[in-house]
């Protein structure tokens, strides 16, 4: 049986840098010898320009294969038809063997173009040291899948596969691992499934030259889309990221394990959306979730609120910071469990199980808690906000679900809180929300904590834009610390305040005669009370003012 094949082919001496390679262009007939174990018998009919004399064994051959023959070929010359099996089996090539050692001085291993239509099923085991990937898949839109039986491990400073293709790359099973570079990595608009199996990275941080730091990924993903169904991805130690994305690019996690040991599961500065739609991601020590989506304009950073990430079920869980978000938008909704036992509260660290430092966060449903004395959600003020340029603060809107911390549910230094829904709640006697520099405001929802204490805390500085302002119909169950003239009610809103037989109950730190205690709030003298009995509430204009007493 004769085949034509149209080839491109590098040939690197050993110890030469790959740009010195020489090129060979070739039509080429190739016999049936191919089909043994011998290395191809190459026939051509087109000139090789300025090659010079290189020992057979120095060759490290990268072949650009196109269709189901040619993935053979390619790996069989590769390999010298020693070690790993190729077979064709309809439209799928299936690779078996056990190959440990490949030349350190290689680029790349074995490159790949698989074209649509065309699977390349991996059950081989491959370990070696190729100094950027082990496997390329340079081009086209075919698949290339792990399965059970199957292992990629690059043990030196290179990725095990890198996809630089619309190809997807299908983990089912098996391990893929690297020492000290991206796993895997999608370079291109490639599509990443894993659906069992290990996908690995041990250094997340490795210092390259002198002093630059590189970090890690088990899986990079440039501007295609990473899907986690089952399965685990982590990366092992020393920082680094379980899953990384940039660009526009996506991930979606609706099973399997996403973890980080001393480093971030999931760093996300995309444009594109990121899902949680079940599964776990968790980091041991540091941040489960990093929502990052700084871009620069005119030589400055700013936030760019295209980012989305959307947790609607599975759970997000960390010792130190679930979720970190600095620019975009998150939403939490569904049976989303996010959870940390986080009780750092310093202006360098990431704080609470949510930290907001720019950027939305919507509560829709769904659980927040933080299971220590720490704080469930911590929105920093301008000052804390990682970028050095007083960028806005972020924006904290909870719509439903629970929130819940053993320290203070809400912790707000600046940006804006809505609360119109839910339940916002202590355990151990600590103030649900605190609100020290921003807007809060509340129309519906249940604010509440075990014991007497401030329910809510207000701190707005005299003199500033910022208010504490009351619409619909919430129950708060416990006092409301504020100013005069912060607290202020809704009247003509669509949310208009209408607490029917409730009764707020309202503390200041000091007492004057005169003081307005809640703005447009004459008709609703009698669903608010003062805490200290020496003062009363009364009518002034159309807001409510303080008076002693016995007056």
């Amino acid at each position: 049986m004769i085949a034509a094949l149209s080839v491109f082919v590098m040939l690197t001496a050993c110890g030469e840098d790959s740009s010195k390679a020489k090129t060979v262009q070739s039509n080429q007939v190739i016999s049936e010898k191919e089909e043994t174990s011998e290395v191809p018998t190459v026939q051509s009919n087109q000139m090789i320009l300025e090659t010079e004399p290189t020992s057979e064994a120095c060759l490290t051959p990268v072949v650009r294969a196109d269709d189901l023959q040619e993935i053979v070929n390619s790996i069989n010359r590769v390999t010298g038809g020693y070690d790993l099996t190729a077979t064709i089996s309809d439209n799928t090539v299936i690779v078996t063997g056990t190959l440990l050692g490949t030349p350190s001085t290689s680029d790349y291993y074995l490159t790949l173009n698989i074209n649509a239509g065309i699977t390349v099923i991996w059950q081989a085991t491959l370990s070696g040291s190729s100094s950027r990937a082990l496997i390329n898949i340079s081009d086209g839109s075919g698949v290339f899948e792990l399965q059970s039986g199957g292992s990629i491990e690059n043990t030196g400073s290179g990725s095990a596969i890198i996809n630089n293709s619309s190809c997807t790359v299908n983990i089912a099973d098996g391990v893929v691992k690297a020492i000290e570079a991206s796993t895997i990595s999608n370079d291109s608009t490639g599509i990443i499934n894993v659906s069992g199996g290990t996908v690995s990275v041990v250094h997340g941080q490795v210092i390259r030259g002198w002093s630059s730091l590189s970090y890690n990924s088990a899986i990079y993903n440039s501007t295609g889309t990473v899907n986690v169904s089952d399965g685990t991805v982590n990366v092992l130690q020393d920082g680094g990221y379980a899953i990384s994305s940039y660009g526009s690019s996506m991930v979606n996690v609706s099973g399997g394990i996403v973890s980080a040991t001393n480093g971030t599961a999931i760093f996300f500065n995309s444009s594109g959306t990121l899902k949680i739609e079940g599964g776990t991601v968790r980091a041991t020590t540091r941040i489960a979730i990093s929502i990052s989506n700084n871009v620069k304009v005119e030589g400055r950073t700013v936030r760019s609120t295209t980012c989305k990430a959307i947790v609607s079920g599975g759970t997000v869980a960390s010792d130190g910071n679930a979720i970190f978000i600095e620019g975009g938008t998150l939403e939490v909704s569904g049976n989303a469990k996010i959870i940390s036992a986080n009780t750092s509260r310093g202006i360098i660290t990431a704080n609470g199980t949510i930290h907001v430092a720019g950027g939305v966060l919507n509560i829709n449903d769904g659980t927040v808690e933080n299971t220590t004395s720490g704080v469930a959600i911590y929105n920093s003020d301008y000052q804390e906000n990682y970028m050095g340029d007083r960028s806005p603060c972020g924006t904290i809107n909870v719509n439903g679900g629970t929130i819940l911390a053993g320290g203070n549910a809400i912790y707000s230094k600046g940006g804006a809180v809505n609360i119109s829904g839910g339940t916002v709640s202590t355990s151990n006697g600590k103030n649900p929300v605190i609100e020290y520099n921003g807007n809060l405001k509340i129309t519906g929802g249940t604010i509440s904590a075990n014991a007497n204490v401030s329910v809510i805390t207000y701190f707005g500085y005299v003199g500033g834009n910022y208010k504490l302002t009351l619409g619909g119909n919430p129950t708060i169950t416990g006092k409301i610390v504020t100013a005069p003239e912060k607290l202020s009610v809704l009247t003509t809103d669509t949310e208009a305040f209408a607490p029917g037989q409730k009764t707020y109950t309202l503390s200041f730190e000091k007492y004057a005669a005169g003081d307005i205690a809640v703005m447009n709030g004459r008709e609703f003298l009698s669903n608010f009370r003062l805490n200290n009995p020496d003062w009363v509430l009364t009518g002034s204009a159309a807001h409510l003012s303080v008076i002693p007493a016995n007056r």
